[in-house]
């Protein structure tokens, strides 16, 4: 019988050849990627009886490491500020600082290509690379820190250049732009810095576990116009500021900030029988919103805490920054070594003149301790180092004396006016007043605190200095 031979087409015998090629030597559906700050490369795997490699050149170039090749001896070198290793092709051993390791696979020459284990990147590259490299057996993910490296100004811009481009948000006052950078440092440029002309008239960088609040103070005949990313460069254009006609710089309030003192892990003053203030000022601050919203329609109430949490000294003014035509009343209790010591005090902005003042304002700026450390607190004092300018500081000493004016009516001991650089009122710009309503430290008064009618008498008594304050405000605009 004779016997039938089934031949293949010589085209599918060329397709399998290829396919079988394809499979065993370039795995093509799959990559070991590089990530480095959100640039992604994705280099192809070669896959080589079963293992699975790259090309160490391209690898290399993509972490932007040096490397070294001895043609002679068949071996590389690579180099970063960190370590370095020289491998050999055809060896699983190899040197890396000095001492001689071995790896599972060796690296191998094919088709003119200089391949590298992928199972051995983690074990040789963990040392080459920095702390902040994640490494596994399919991916490197890399996130430098983010450094400011100059500031740059111009006559209508500042330019900010980073190593690159961080993660951040944006605050404006009237005269600041402020950046909430996250994981940045600084390059070796002036941190603070204070002058009289030109359109940069202060700046100040404060640093919190590797974050960044970064505090422009520009010309206050400047105001800033938008914020735009060119590469590796935050650019902030400014554009002149509208003159207000004249006899008609006011403005219209719209919005009340209301700040309970302290909270949380911040108890603030506790009194002989451990009534603590954050709680006290909270009910306060409760009672002080109703009035106005009962009487005030058209103005909104913000209150920088509604419950017993902990809000940073920073939080509390860019809270309130973000609302225009503002005031800012912040409640708090007093204490002294004086257990006699008795009465309501207001304060608003502005250097301590007395010793009593200085302790005040020191007492209430220890809140700052759970904020920062004690070397950034001195950089705060930039805010408003050019106070002389701030247009604000006549309304916030006349709210003061009015609030005041109320508890000298309506209760036994007024203490008076005062000024103090409170932390909690500077970079707010608008009217801002510290109301210390009454001693917790004097057994009496702890006693009349903790009640409800007390605690209303002296939201009654803020009240009806603010709505003295706002009908002031009306005539100036009529």
């Amino acid at each position: 019988m004779k016997e039938n031979k089934v031949e293949l087409p010589s085209i599918l015998i060329s397709i399998f050849i290829l396919a079988l090629l394809s499979f065993t030597f370039i795995n093509a559906n799959n990559y070991y990627t590089i990530n480095i700050n959100e640039n992604i490369d994705s280099l192809a795997l070669y896959n080589i009886d079963n293992i699975d490699y790259i090309d160490l050149n391209v690898f290399v170039s993509a972490l932007n490491l040096k490397s070294f090749f001895k043609r002679t001896q068949e071996s590389f070198r690579i180099e970063s500020d960190n370590s370095y290793a020289i491998l050999s092709i055809n060896s699983p051993f190899y040197r890396q600082d000095g001492k001689i390791y071995k790896m599972p696979f060796s690296p191998i020459y094919y088709n003119d290509l200089m391949l590298f284990p992928i199972y051995s990147i983690k074990q040789i590259f963990s040392k080459l690379l920095s702390s902040n490299a994640s490494i596994d057996n399919h991916s490197i993910t890399i996130k430098e820190q983010c450094i400011i490296k100059k500031i740059i100004e111009n006559k209508k811009s500042i330019d900010i250049v980073f190593n690159h481009l961080p993660k951040y948000e944006t605050n404006t006052t009237l005269r600041d732009i402020i950046l909430f950078i996250n994981k940045c440092g600084t390059d070796n440029i002036i941190l603070s810095q204070k002058k009289k002309t030109g359109l940069l008239r202060a700046r100040e960088i404060i640093t919190d576990n590797n974050d960044i609040t970064f505090i422009l103070t520009y010309d206050p005949k400047m105001k800033l116009d938008y914020i735009d990313e060119k590469g590796d460069t935050l650019k902030l254009f400014f554009k002149e500021r509208q003159t207000q006609p004249s006899g008609n710089n006011t403005m219209e309030i719209k919005t009340i900030i209301i700040d309970a003192g302290h909270g949380g892990k911040d108890p603030g003053a506790i009194g002989p029988t451990g009534l603590k203030e954050k709680i006290v000022v909270l009910d306060i601050s409760f009672r002080l919103k109703e009035l106005i919203t009962a009487n005030f329609k058209n103005i909104k109430v913000i209150m920088t805490r509604t419950t017993d949490k902990y809000v940073s000294l920073k939080d509390r003014t860019m809270l309130a920054n973000k609302y225009p035509n503002a005031i800012f009343i912040s409640i708090h209790c007093n204490a002294s070594h004086n257990k006699n010591a008795k009465g309501a005090e207001m304060y608003f902005l502005s250097t301590a003149k007395t010793d009593w003042a200085r302790a005040v304002e020191e007492r209430e700026n220890a809140s700052l301790a759970f904020d920062i450390s004690t070397e950034d607190k001195k950089g705060l004092d930039f805010i408003l180092w050019d106070l002389a300018q701030n247009e604000f500081l006549k309304e916030s000493s006349h709210l003061a004396e009015l609030i005041q004016g109320n508890f000298e009516i309506n209760t036994k001991n007024p203490r008076g006016l005062n000024q103090a650089g409170f932390y909690v009122l500077k970079g707010n710009y608008m009217p801002a007043v510290l109301v210390e309503a009454a001693f917790l430290s004097n057994k009496e008064e702890e006693k009349l605190l903790k009640t409800a009618d007390f605690r209303k008498k002296i939201a009654k008594n803020i009240f009806n200095g603010i709505k003295k304050f706002l009908s002031d405000y009306e005539k100036k605009n009529q």
